[in-house]
């Protein structure tokens, strides 16, 4: 017996991010919903290949799996995937969390400071993190904007977490601080196997500075979320502009399909590095996401 969920596809343009050809249908669906997000401001003007630092967490859940392969081994793999096509311009450094001690708070170690990268050193710190502890993100993103010296030089901090925030801090909070101090500042969160409802507590270090939200299910999305965010990285700030108001996205697709197939989906719109097309049910939330793929 065939099982139908009512779901709707939605095109979300970047920040969060708009076309997707066959996209895997985890349940028949109906209406189709697109929706249109307001650019955010570009940063101050500045040269050079930027600054970043990237935070891996290393809490106790990377060691989930997904389609059997633990979620750390995939970070690694993508990491060291990035390494072969790395603009070499960029400053990239390290920072992990929850890779020493377990139920420690305070373990946030800067592995690799930022500078030109070392692609074979920094491969090997990556592959020697072990995830044990919790997940103090909000401290090491504190930790890591105070090496970047937010406040003077272009800068951004990549962060790659599957978990919420475990340690009694407010990520919104922070994020809101640095924005107030930082003018050439971005936070770039991949989310990584999180529900849309858990992204929600993190999405705000992207929001509150012009950063871009990456959703990531697996190796290839995480892949793509990692390329898109370092490419940014590499980005030279561009002087600010007003707001841009992008003209609404819409999406076709079939009425229905069985569960587990692939279908093709076409849009208008915007088409934006970090734009994705995602599948939810009928009564999720605007920025709700679940099965999803970037569209290039």
């Amino acid at each position: 017996m065939k099982r139908e969920i009512p779901a709707s596809v939605r095109l979300f343009p970047a920040p969060f991010t708009a076309v997707l050809l066959g996209l895997f249908a985890c349940a028949s669906f109906g209406i189709l919903n697109s929706f249109a997000q307001d650019a955010p401001p570009a940063a101050s003007e500045s040269t050079g290949g930027g600054k970043a630092i990237i935070i891996l967490d290393a809490s106790g859940s990377m060691w989930g799996q997904i389609d059997g392969k633990y979620k750390i081994e995939i970070a690694r793999e993508v990491i060291g995937d990035l390494m072969q096509s790395l603009n070499p311009d960029l400053e990239l450094g390290l920072m992990a969390y929850g890779h020493r001690r377990k139920g420690d708070c305070t373990d946030i170690e800067l592995l690799i400071p930022p500078a030109k990268v070392d692609r074979k050193a920094f491969l090997d710190r990556v592959m020697g993190i072990m995830p044990v502890g919790k997940t103090p993100l909000t401290a090491a993103v504190e930790q890591a904007a105070e090496v970047l010296k937010i406040e003077e030089n272009p800068a951004s901090i990549i962060l790659i977490s599957d978990g919420l925030e475990t340690c009694d801090r407010d990520p919104c909070a922070l994020a809101r601080a640095l924005a107030a101090k930082g003018v050439a500042f971005k936070a770039h969160i991949i989310a990584f196997d999180l529900t849309s409802q858990d992204a929600e507590t993190i999405r705000c270090l992207a929001d509150e500075t012009g950063g871009q939200f990456l959703p990531a299910q697996d190796a290839a999305s995480l892949r793509d979320a990692l390329e898109m965010a370092v490419t940014a990285a590499a980005e030279p700030m561009k002087p600010a502009m007003p707001e841009e108001i992008l003209d609404p996205a819409t999406v076709k697709a079939p009425d229905s399909v069985p569960a587990g197939s692939v279908f093709q989906v076409e849009w208008e719109g915007p088409d934006n590095q970090g734009d994705y097309v995602t599948i939810v049910p009928k009564t999720a939330e605007d920025r709700d996401y679940g099965n999803h793929a970037y569209t290039r």
